[in-house]
């Protein structure tokens, strides 16, 4: 009888530290750093300093990092795109780098940041403790040249002058064997790629607007002595009457859009697409894609479904598949019966338009 209840105890502690042990796991299981939720409250802090609305980032920080960041001042250059580069795991804490081009609507300068966002976890809620931002290189457009600077390098080094943009292209719209006049008063938007090999511009003559395709050296050319006066007037970044020969080792082109202003035009994350926002008077702002090597239109036109006369299409983030784009109606138009508004992600490649959860 007595190995009988011995038996019967021994069971009984065995199922007991079981249970503890399961009850343990279970709650290891419960605090785990969620990664995943940690890059989606850093995408969503990052939208919102898109949006350039610092109050709205409150809930998403922590209080003391929170009375730091409200006192910043954005400015009016605003980030225009993002993409995430890398996540660094400390266990208790997610760094997430992004890759951010930031710009000016309707400018011709470009900057490539680094943002490093730190997310650590408050009870069950992830928070944004910390960022760090480094500028990386930028794109900009002086005495009728655009250059390009990295913040690695002493000097700019010249991409292209305005007189060297062709004076003629053929009419990719249309598909037929038109060619346009190149509008080429002045350099009106530019954009520099994520990898800082490929940069792209807008010339515009007020009313049409050409888009071009840099693909910049990787290696700085040898500069050749000699210049003529022109060349002299139209550079001041040149001395010693050295004539800068060009860093772009080829150069593309999205043909001519007429009767719009470009407001922006930024890459995808894999820069084989180029995302082109651009409005007309009385409407709204539209979105069309090009072939980053070919230059043609992207058989997916996002008009079909957001016409430009109901919608405004911004560009918000990129990954390698998709690119977020939030959808609100024009101001003034009143509510309609078919509201498109809301968040999406457009699979380029799979030629699809999906909103997005909220």
């Amino acid at each position: 009888m007595k190995k009988i209840i011995s038996k019967i105890m021994i069971l009984i502690t065995i199922f007991i530290l079981i249970g503890c042990k399961t009850n343990n796991s279970s709650q290891t299981e419960v605090d785990v750093y969620d990664s995943k939720k940690a890059i989606t409250v850093a995408n969503e802090y990052l939208i919102i300093l898109q949006e350039g609305d610092l109050e709205k980032a409150k809930e998403l920080c922590t209080d003391e990092f929170f009375s730091i960041q409200r006192q910043s001042n954005l400015g009016n250059f605003k980030i225009q795109s993002f993409k995430v580069d890398k996540t660094v795991d400390s266990g208790n804490k997610l760094s997430i780098i992004f890759d951010i081009i930031r710009g000016n609507d309707n400018g011709s300068n470009s900057s490539l940041d680094k943002y490093n966002v730190n997310v650590i976890k408050e009870g069950d809620d992830y928070k944004v403790n910390d960022l760090k931002t480094e500028e990386v290189a930028e794109v900009y457009s002086i005495n009728n040249q655009l250059r390009m600077k990295k913040s690695s390098e002493g000097e700019s080094k010249l991409l292209l002058k305005l007189s060297d943009i062709p004076k003629e292209v053929y009419n990719k719209e249309s598909g037929a064997l038109e060619e346009l006049k190149v509008p080429n008063k002045n350099f009106s938007c530019a954009a520099l790629g994520y990898n800082q090999d490929k940069v792209t511009y807008v010339t515009t003559d007020g009313k049409d607007n050409f888009i071009g395709i840099l693909y910049v050296k990787e290696k700085d050319s040898v500069a050749t002595i000699g210049s003529n006066d022109a060349d002299k007037s139209q550079n001041q970044d040149n001395t010693n009457g050295i004539l800068e020969k060009s860093q772009t080792e080829k150069m593309s082109n999205c043909g001519v859009l007429r009767n719009c202003k470009i407001d922006s035009v930024v890459f995808n994350s894999l820069e084989d697409k180029l995302l082109v926002s651009y409005s007309e008077n009385g409407k709204g702002i539209g979105l069309k894609i090009f072939d980053t090597e070919s230059g043609e239109r992207s058989p997916l036109n996002v008009e079909d479904k957001f016409p430009i006369d109901k919608y405004n299409i911004k560009v918000m983030y990129t990954s390698e598949e998709e690119v977020t784009i939030k959808v609100t109606l024009v101001e003034g138009i009143g509510k309609v019966r078919d509201d498109e508004s809301g968040i999406y992600n457009i699979n380029i490649q799979k030629a699809t338009i999906n909103k997005k959860e909220v």
